[in-house]
């Protein structure tokens, strides 16, 4: 956390160093982004870290789509820029030979099948950097929002909680150390971006600013 707010710290003191967007320039992204969400849920359905009791589980598959983002982004000043982002993901999977022993009695699941869905909507505010190309745009910034998970699982032995830390809400802070828009003309471009927490790691997108 301390580090969270270094970097918004730092943000906020470079502001008055750099200047990119122009004043009341709106900007529309559309954005697939990439996490390493789907490992982690492979590993704790293996681990099942949220149970004290034993188990063992035969083998555990998932699958992912990327994450489907849209963005809007106003530019306050010529220094700063306050966005929104929406973004939806979905992971699938299944689960063989899930057993264990919950308060001395040992069950057996031969096949679990489950589907995961995460759901974010946040707030990102930017501070975009002076470069000599008008063609780039690069900023780093904050986000501020809330991550809720949903889960459809088909099971019906209630002992088997192994996916029950992907259920519910919770407040979501992540950073953008980097992000670039390149333009193709005066309207259209593309985007990329690295970040560190929900929704992605890495995305790739088109954009649209007017």
């Amino acid at each position: 956390m301390k580090k969270y707010y270094l970097f918004v710290s730092v943000l906020i003191i470079s502001s008055t160093s750099f200047a990119q967007h122009k004043k009341e320039q709106k900007l529309v992204s559309v954005r697939l982004g990439f996490s390493g969400t789907g490992l982690l849920i492979k590993a704790i359905g293996k681990a099942d870290l949220f149970s004290k009791d034993s188990f063992s589980v035969g083998n555990i598959s998932t699958s992912k789509r990327p994450a489907i983002s849209a963005a809007f982004d106003f530019s306050l000043t010529d220094r700063l820029s306050l966005g929104g982002i929406f973004s939806h993901q979905v992971f699938s999977g299944e689960i063989n030979d899930y057993k264990g022993v919950v308060g001395g009695k040992t069950f057996v699941i031969n096949h679990i099948d489950f589907k995961l869905k995460r759901t974010y909507i946040g707030a990102i505010p930017k501070i975009h950097w002076a470069v000599k190309n008008q063609d780039f745009d690069f900023y780093s910034g904050v986000r501020v929002g809330y991550l809720l998970w949903t889960s459809d699982v088909n099971v019906n032995d209630h002992d088997f909680k192994a996916l029950d830390a992907f259920k519910g809400g919770r407040i979501a802070l992540g950073i953008v150390p980097l992000g670039a828009n390149l333009y193709l003309n005066q309207n259209l471009g593309l985007n990329a971006e690295i970040s560190v927490g929900a929704p992605y790691i890495f995305g790739i997108g088109i954009n649209y600013r007017f």
